[in-house]
């Protein structure tokens, strides 16, 4: 009898072990449809669906978004490639790059708005293979109502910029004329990308008429800076020629118009010679110093030359200085007169790149405000003491 009463608890045992199995098999959640295949309950004519994987939620939320953003990024850029530069045509390869770099910023730009419309709809977690799958979905339909409400605002500041450049009124100047037909020119970029978004998520409900032609607005920029914009350059120290020559190289590559005539910067009245003997002074002037001395360390074989720039850039019709450059280095070489040769191929490529680009952001409106707060003092703090190491005068190089 109590061997029958056993058998009859092990029975029972067993079977709910085995109804719990299949109850729990029966429970448990089944793989979703839109891991292999499109989802049907966001169908692709009215969603736009991104799945992410991984072994963890998080970072499967974030495959999910980019694979959303991966698509607006390829077909963004393929639409993007005939975009033309607004940079004089005898700037060199920097053009290229340089528009390159605000395509690619544009772009970023872009998708950072249309991700804002995505959200996450299902997560899944394969408990056998420890796999989290994450569904992101874009509504297409409410994203293109808000890339259509921002070309509108674009449309509006064009408008408004264009407007402002041939209508400066008695306060602005041609610089000021200058920063707005810029940012009219960079609006009409970013709306060109927002529109290459509305065609992927609408390709036959997108107009793109826009209310300027680019290509126009920047034959427009082109005769504003012949006409209008007037830069001088002025160095004093040592090689100054060269240094000169090394700054006015990089304000022609950002397309910046430099004049070739020299100026007596320490007089206000300074002046260039214009049409029909009038006369006109620059817009901004580059003014600043270079110097070199040689660095007496007891080395058996090799020499030193410290150098140091100092630059400023002034708005003449205002007199501020809008932008401020210093830079400082030590080079090394067998003999004083290599040595300051690699010195000033050292400070070429600050004066190429950073300068220019001080003196670009200024004139199209980017630079930001803490940008002039850098103090020019490399150069004027330098103290170099007398018969000391008994320290040789370092001559002009010869080119």
């Amino acid at each position: 009898m109590k061997t029958r009463h056993l058998l009859e608890i092990v029975f029972v045992a067993a079977l709910c072990i085995v109804l719990t199995g299949c109850g729990a098999r029966f429970l448990s959640k089944p793989v979703p449809g839109w891991i292999s295949g499109p989802s049907t309950e966001y169908p692709p004519d009215r969603f736009l669906n991104g799945v992410g994987q991984a072994q963890s939620r998080e970072r499967a939320e974030k495959h999910a978004y980019a694979a959303i953003a991966k698509v607006f990024r390829a077909k963004v850029m393929v639409q993007d490639r005939d975009i033309e530069s607004y940079v004089t045509p005898d700037s060199g390869s920097s053009a290229r790059s340089t528009h390159a770099i605000d395509i690619d910023r544009r772009i970023e730009v872009s998708t950072d708005k249309v991700l804002e419309n995505v959200r996450i709809a299902e997560i899944w977690h394969d408990k056998k293979s420890d796999t989290h799958f994450v569904l992101a979905v874009m509504n297409l339909d409410i994203a293109g109502a808000r890339l259509r409400a921002r070309v509108r605002d674009l449309d509006e500041n064009i408008t408004h910029y264009v407007e402002k450049s041939r209508n400066p009124g008695p306060f602005n100047g041609s610089l000021q004329r200058v920063k707005h037909l810029h940012a009219a020119i960079s609006d009409l970029d970013l709306r060109k990308t927002y529109i290459a978004d509305l065609r992927v998520i609408r390709p036959t409900a997108v107009r793109g008429d826009a209310p300027y032609e680019i290509s126009k607005l920047r034959s427009e920029l082109s005769r504003l800076f012949a006409e209008h914009i007037v830069i001088a350059v002025e160095v004093t120290g040592d090689e100054a020629e060269l240094v000169r020559r090394a700054v006015v190289e990089g304000l022609l590559r950002e397309g910046l118009p430099v004049t070739s005539d020299r100026l007596d910067l320490s007089k206000p009245a300074s002046r260039l010679r214009g049409e029909a003997g009038a006369t006109a002074g620059p817009n901004l002037v580059v003014r600043g110093k270079a110097e070199f001395w040689p660095v007496m360390v007891p080395d058996p074989v090799f020499t030193f030359v410290r150098w140091c720039t100092d630059f400023v850039v002034v708005e003449m019709d205002t007199r501020r200085v809008i932008g401020a450059l210093s830079h400082s280095g030590k080079e090394g070489h067998l003999s004083f007169d290599e040595a300051k040769r690699r010195a000033l191929s050292s400070m070429q490529p600050i004066l190429t790149t950073a300068l220019a680009k001080t003196v670009a952001d200024y004139i199209y409106g980017e630079r930001k405000d803490e940008d002039a707060k850098n103090p020019a003092a490399t150069c004027m703090d330098r103290k170099v003491p007398k018969r000391t190491f008994n320290a040789p005068v370092l001559k002009p190089l010869a080119y």
